[in-house]
């Protein structure tokens, strides 16, 4: 046995009242041991002096707060549940909490969506296989952080702050500016308009998916890299890779209607601008806290 049993074994035998030295195993390794003869003569000497302390009443308000606090233990109430539940869905090491975080993730932005769009015009299995990667993707997205928030995993972290942030900034352009919208009001805008004319639909949602991808994730990176030092490149495609995966669900609902050529064509866009934006934001921060170191 080891010293650690041993002195366990001898504690329990003083708070019992029993001799240690009875027990044959802790007899044996006492002869032995000088370090556990030494700690039987402080256990023994500490409640000696307990024994010589005197005994107080406890009050009657200390009494009835541990009757109380018993009871509670034994009976919890419902705000004792209820913050009993509120810790366990906090709880990162909790296995349910991505799952719980990208459900209420997608039904945030679905709702979104539902209050700028007609998703009417999407067929039924296809609104429902979007929502359901869309969940995935999320759940994935949150369990890469908690992941990161438990092992201290910096990488995952990251990559995981970094499209959340990204993926929040694109919905704020997208509700106040969609890209329909901007692809029309540019096509009939007199400074613009020579420019779109060259382009095709296709080409033209290419240019703005690079810039409505690039612009959220390019602010992304740079709000997420401040814990985080080496291969701003590197990294920052990854992210980007990420926030793409995240996007892709929602370019999907908000292209459905439209020809094969523009969703390629914004599909692309998002794609280069996703990788573009998370280098260049990474980049930026990675030489602004070196040049501040």
């Amino acid at each position: 046995m080891t010293c650690t049993e041993i002195q366990q074994r001898m504690l329990a035998a003083i708070l019992e009242g029993a001799e240690p030295g009875h027990d044959a195993a802790v007899k044996a390794h006492l002869a032995d041991c000088t370090a556990c003869r030494s700690a039987l003569r402080e256990m023994t000497a500490a409640w000696q002096a307990l024994e010589t302390l005197p005994e107080h009443p406890v009050p009657a308000g200390t009494k009835r707060t541990i009757l109380q606090r018993a009871r509670e233990a034994a009976a919890p109430s419902g705000r004792a549940l209820l913050s009993g539940l509120r810790a366990w869905l906090l709880d990162w090491r909790n296995p349910v909490l991505p799952i719980l975080m990208g459900l209420l993730t997608t039904s945030v932005f679905a709702l979104v969506l539902e209050l700028h769009m007609d998703l009417s015009l999407i067929p039924p299995l296809g609104l429902t296989l979007a929502g359901a990667m869309w969940t995935g993707l999320f759940a994935l997205v949150f369990y890469l952080f908690s992941m990161g928030m438990r092992l201290q995993e910096h990488s995952w972290r990251f990559l995981a702050q970094t499209s959340l942030v990204a993926i929040g900034i694109f919905f704020v352009i997208t509700v106040f500016s969609p890209l329909p919208h901007s692809v029309r009001f540019c096509s009939n805008f007199n400074l613009t308009q020579p420019l779109m004319e060259r382009l095709s639909i296709g080409g033209a949602y290419f240019v703005f998916g690079v810039v409505y991808a690039l612009v959220p994730m390019a602010i992304g990176a740079f709000v997420a890299a401040g814990r985080y030092a080496g291969h701003p490149l590197l990294r920052g495609s990854l992210a980007g890779g990420v926030f793409m995966l995240l996007l892709a669900p929602a370019i999907f609902l908000q292209c459905a209607p439209f020809a094969l050529g523009v969703v390629l064509g914004w599909f692309g866009g998002a794609l280069l601008g996703s990788l573009i934006g998370g280098a260049l934001g990474y980049w930026i921060r990675f030489r602004a806290l070196r040049q501040s170191a």
